[in-house]
């Protein structure tokens, strides 16, 4: 456990000091954030039809790796769509909400694992799936409102 969490710090380590910043200097992250939420969509989807614990473990890396990209890009996109008379009530709301899904999701996570110790992938797929068919319809907005 220890190795995966040391591997997991280095690999976001990297992928900050590289991607996250080419993304948000080098890309419209109002594009690119969906292509990190649908690989992360991906991973999960691995993981509910993996028989092989390693498979797991490389998806559960590679998920937080990205994770670790994801998160500073979503805030990013949070403080650009602020104004400056919201912006500081954006941010705690972004703040609350991160927080308030960090502890209800594990509970409720953890209340499900025991009906079946899949219902937590499946309940984050099903997540990170919404959120990625939300996120194709802000994209399509956003390109259509950037063209006027």
């Amino acid at each position: 456990n220890g190795s995966i969490k040391a591997i997991l710090a280095i690999s976001s380590l990297v992928i900050n000091a590289s991607l996250t910043l080419w993304m948000q200097k080098k890309t419209d992250t109002n594009i690119t954030f969906l292509p990190l939420m649908a690989v992360q969509t991906i991973f999960l989807a691995i993981v509910l039809f993996a028989d092989s614990l390693a498979v797991v473990i490389v998806c559960y890396i590679l998920f937080f790796t990205l994770n670790a990209a994801r998160m500073p890009t979503l805030q990013n996109l949070v403080a650009m769509r602020s104004t400056p008379e919201n912006s500081n009530t954006m941010m705690g709301f972004y703040q609350s909400m991160q927080s308030l899904g960090g502890i209800f999701g594990s509970l409720f996570a953890g209340l499900i694992y025991d009906a079946n110790p899949m219902y937590p992938f499946i309940l984050a797929f099903a997540g990170f799936g919404t959120a990625v068919f939300i996120g194709i319809i802000y994209v399509v907005k956003y390109k259509a409102e950037k063209a006027k």
